[in-house]
Parts: structure tokens; C-alpha cells; sequence
């Protein structure tokens, strides 16, 4: 008896000293083996911004993927962390804590969002509940050697594979594969990673692991397309060891969920109503009374058609345009004036689209800037709006807009350019023209 009672003390004294505030160790926050500083911010009522940098990283490296209203101020900041820390941002409240450091995102009711867990070697793990996962892009995985794709069924829950998100062409059901770190679960929750490129390992029922990668140097070119070099990646210059930035919304409301995306990247340019009617492409093409004669079969036999696209000379034996990349018009299809032929067209009430493909880094380096030009933005052959300009005189003969081909050698910052470059560049040259 009188053992029972003394261990019994031990105990209970213990317990006492614990709850008149014995110290907590504190744990340094480390990211690939640096000091590293864990910032969170609210971005709208249903998501939070969740970010671990190097301490001495003065800035995040830019993201055209994201729009400017995407940084608030932190409501919570640490570089070390003991006992585990609570706040809330918008609708959801954070809880953090140590060893190994996990976030946990939980909504007003309780329910938990997610849960994300940086682990000592470098990886990210976050919860999965059972349920489909969708996002991550468009296209799919490459079929196994041996099966026949046509066979395979589509992907739309991304669980039970390990993707590469690498960007590619590929001959199969898919087309391309064009990656976006973008993932909802349909059981409330969706992540977007906004730095680094990630890798998405979904094998493991219960937890995903976003697996960073480094890209390249690169940068390719035309002639070594073919090859990874971190094509469609971010620019290597910009990749940051350690660095962790990463939205987490609630999505038990979608709409609640999308509303916050479209206010961090951006919302999507609404297209023209023509653009959503029916396109009739056409590769080689004899000379420009065929152009309005296929226009006029379509009209006498009472088939819709609302716009029609040229291929380029090279990617057909006889397009619009001499050799491409070129933006002269091929004297051998267009016997009258360029303009002429498309007014003609345009009576037909038919809109005109061209494909285009860019030149190689011997004369297009890369692709930068903003149309119009904003003040500092070095105005050199690579600008958006230096390169607008080849394209200007086609607009002017009438052309309504491109189809941009080709380029699979940009890294992911030019692709976005590249997509503002006929966006802006179309409003400059013809403003209110839809």
C-alpha cells in the first residue's frame, strides 16, 4: 500500500508541475536544412494562404499565375514554434503545430478542411478522405506499354497513381497533358501549390504527398523540344529550395471555393459568342475562291458555321501564309488583296482565324512584359508588345484572331505570356471588338 501511494504521488506531482507551466521545447522552423519563417494569410471568407520560406528570402519570386489582390497580411508569422498555435482567417480556423510541422484548416462547424504536414525530407503530405479527387489539369496519364488506350477508361479521379505533372504532347485519348497543381477533393476540400512545381504522388489511400521538383536549366529551344529540360516548367531562375506556397480552400460549398480561386489567380477572360459556335478548319488550301466558295457550300446547304481557320504553310503543304513561322500572306493562295478576300468572307458573316507559330530564341529570346507596356518594362524583341506588332498588319487586313501553335519549348511563365500576348494585344489594337 504504502508503494501504490508513493507512485501515485510521483505522479500526481508531475501532473502538477505540468500544469504550473513547465516550458514547452521549441522547435526552430527548418526548410531544406535553413532557417525558415511559416507565414499564413487569409485570401477570402473560405481560403487561407499557407507559406515556409528561407528566412533570409526577401520576397517570393513573381507568379503570373496569381493575381495582384492575392497577399494580404499575415495573421500569423513564426520562426519557431513550442506549444501548438490557433488562429483563424475568414470563415476557417488554423490550428499549427510542431514535430513534424502540420497545418490543420477547419471550418466554422468544425469540420476538418485539410491538413498538411511538411516533413523532414522536403516532401508535403495533406489528407485524403476517401473520396474522388479532381483537378490537376487537363489530359491524363500515358497508357502502360502493351494496352490499347482506346480501351482505357478516362481519368477524372486523379487517386491511386503517382503523376510527373510534366507537360507533353501525346498521341492517345488525351491529346496533351497540360498540368496545373490544382486539386479539389469532392469531399469539401481543394489545394492549390503555387510554389514549388510539384510532382502529385495520390498511391497512398489515406495521404497525398506533393513531391518538389527543380527544374532544369534549359532553356530549350525548337530544335530540342523533344527532350524534358523543364519545357512548361517555371524558369529555373526563380526556383527556391524549401519554399512552400500553398492555398487551401473549403470547399464544402464549391461555388464558395471557386469564387476565392478566381480572386487569387485571376478571373478568365469571357471568349466571344462566335468562339463557342462551329470552326471549320481547312489544311491545304488551292487559292481564295475556294476560301469564299467552301463558306457559300455551307451557307446553300443551311449548315451553321460561324468562323473558319487556316493552317500555315508547313504544317500543310499549301497554307495561308508562306513558310512558317511567317506573317506574309501566300501569294499563291491569295490572288486578289489579302483584305479584299476577307471582306468577303466576313460577308458571309464568317470570322477569319490564322495559326501562328513563334519564332525560335534566335529571334524571340522569351516573352515578357504587358500590353500596353508598363513603365520600367524594357521594350526589346522579346517584349509582348514588340512582338504584337508582327502581328498587327494581319488584324488590319481583317484577320479576327490566331491560333497559336507550337512553342512547347516556353517554360510556363512565357506559355502565360504568350496567352496575355493575344488577349492584350487584340483589345489594343481593336478595343471594344469582340
Amino acid at each position: 500500500m504504502e508503494v501504490v501511494v508513493r507512485v501515485f504521488g510521483v505522479i500526481l506531482s508531475a501532473t502538477v508541475v505540468l500544469a504550473l507551466g513547465q516550458p514547452v521545447p521549441v522547435t526552430p522552423i527548418v526548410t531544406a536544412g535553413r532557417p525558415a519563417v511559416l507565414t499564413i494569410r487569409p485570401v477570402g471568407a473560405h481560403s487561407v494562404r499557407i507559406t515556409v520560406a528561407p528566412a533570409d528570402l526577401k520576397e517570393l519570386p513573381p507568379n503570373p499565375a496569381l493575381a495582384e489582390n492575392a497577399t494580404l497580411q499575415p495573421v500569423l508569422r513564426l520562426t519557431e514554434i513550442g506549444a501548438p498555435r490557433t488562429v483563424r482567417a475568414g470563415a476557417l480556423r488554423i490550428d499549427v503545430r510542431p514535430q513534424p510541422l502540420t497545418v490543420v484548416v477547419t471550418d466554422a462547424s468544425g469540420r476538418r478542411v485539410q491538413e498538411l504536414i511538411f516533413d523532414a525530407g522536403g516532401h508535403l503530405g495533406f489528407a485524403l478522405d476517401g473520396q474522388p479527387v479532381l483537378g490537376m489539369g487537363e489530359g491524363g496519364p500515358r497508357p502502360d506499354r502493351g494496352t490499347t488506350w482506346r480501351e482505357q477508361p478516362v481519368q477524372f479521379d486523379r487517386r491511386g497513381r503517382l503523376d510527373t505533372m510534366e507537360p507533353r504532347w501525346q498521341a492517345d485519348m488525351y491529346g496533351s497533358r497540360n498540368p496545373a497543381p490544382v486539386l479539389f477533393g469532392t469531399g469539401g476540400w481543394g489545394l492549390f501549390v503555387a510554389a514549388p512545381w510539384v510532382q502529385v504522388d495520390l498511391r497512398d489511400a489515406n495521404r497525398g504527398v506533393f513531391l518538389p521538383v527543380a527544374p532544369a536549366a534549359g532553356p530549350p529551344d525548337e530544335r530540342n523540344q523533344q527532350e524534358s529540360l523543364g519545357k512548361g516548367l517555371p524558369p529555373a531562375s526563380l526556383f527556391v529550395p524549401g519554399l512552400w506556397d500553398v492555398f487551401v480552400f473549403d470547399a464544402h460549398e464549391p461555388a464558395a471555393a471557386l469564387k476565392d480561386f478566381a480572386a487569387i489567380t485571376g478571373r478568365a477572360a469571357m471568349p466571344p459568342k462566335w468562339a463557342l459556335g462551329y470552326m471549320q478548319s481547312h489544311r491545304t488550301l488551292e487559292d481564295d475562291r475556294q476560301l469564299v466558295s467552301i463558306v457559300d457550300t455551307f451557307r446553300s446547304k443551311r449548315i451553321p458555321i460561324d468562323a473558319v481557320i487556316y493552317l500555315g504553310t508547313g504544317f500543310a503543304p499549301r497554307g495561308w501564309n508562306t513558310q512558317q513561322p511567317s506573317f506574309t500572306f501566300n501569294p499563291d493562295v491569295f490572288t486578289r488583296d489579302p483584305k479584299a478576300v476577307i471582306a468577303d468572307l466576313h460577308a458571309r458573316h464568317v470570322k477569319v482565324v490564322v495559326h501562328v507559330v513563334p519564332w525560335d530564341r534566335d529571334r524571340l529570346p522569351t516573352l515578357h512584359g504587358s500590353i500596353p507596356p508598363a513603365p520600367g518594362e524594357s521594350l526589346d524583341a522579346s517584349h509582348l508588345h514588340s512582338y504584337w506588332q508582327q502581328h498587327v498588319g494581319l488584324t488590319e487586313s481583317g484577320i479576327d484572331a490566331f491560333w497559336p501553335d507550337e512553342g512547347e519549348w516556353f517554360h510556363l511563365h512565357e506559355r502565360l505570356a504568350r496567352h496575355r500576348l493575344y488577349y492584350e494585344g487584340r483589345l489594343s489594337t481593336g478595343p471594344n471588338v469582340r
